[in-house]
């Protein structure tokens, strides 16, 4: 059990090195839906203990619109937070205990906690949009080969 502890932990600290390092490397034009979305339930899931609004006016100190335009991160955010109220108790679920990959043969492996795209990708504003889009199969990635089109093993 120690060890399994020490690794979500470890887990959890990349993760969270992860959101903050795509953040600050992202200008707030090009920040999506999508890494609004998995930067507010990521810094919900690792603990955050302010009002959750507040979450978006981080978002808006951190990444200042050129030239006075408007920012669409506070809306973006504001319609997640909005969104929860709908989805809330599913995303508890979800982190709590897990969510399954589906493969391409049919075989189901249970993930805990539920990656925060795969999450993102499954909860919509009010409108019923999702905030990302849903996370490709392993054999839809390219670069990787199929054993139906090509002779796997042999040389």
């Amino acid at each position: 059990m120690r060890v399994r502890m020490g690794l979500v932990k470890t887990v959890t600290a990349f993760v969270a090195a992860l959101v903050v390092g795509m953040a600050t490397s992202v200008a707030a034009e090009d920040m999506t839906r999508c890494q609004v979305c998995i930067y507010t339930l990521e810094r919900i899931k690792n603990g955050y203990t302010y009002l959750l609004p507040n979450i978006c006016e981080e978002l808006n100190a951190k990444y200042p619109g050129t030239d006075g335009a408007p920012k669409p991160l506070y809306g973006q955010c504001m319609a997640l937070l909005s969104g929860m109220s709908q989805w809330g108790a599913d995303v508890k679920h979800w982190w709590h205990f897990g969510c399954y990959k589906v493969e391409d043969y049919g075989a189901m492996e249970l993930i805990q906690p539920c990656p925060t795209h795969a999450v993102c990708a499954k909860i919509t504003d009010l409108n019923k949009v999702p905030f990302c889009e849903w996370p490709k199969s392993d054999s839809d990635m390219e670069g990787l080969k199929s054993c139906k089109d090509e002779k796997c093993g042999e040389t």
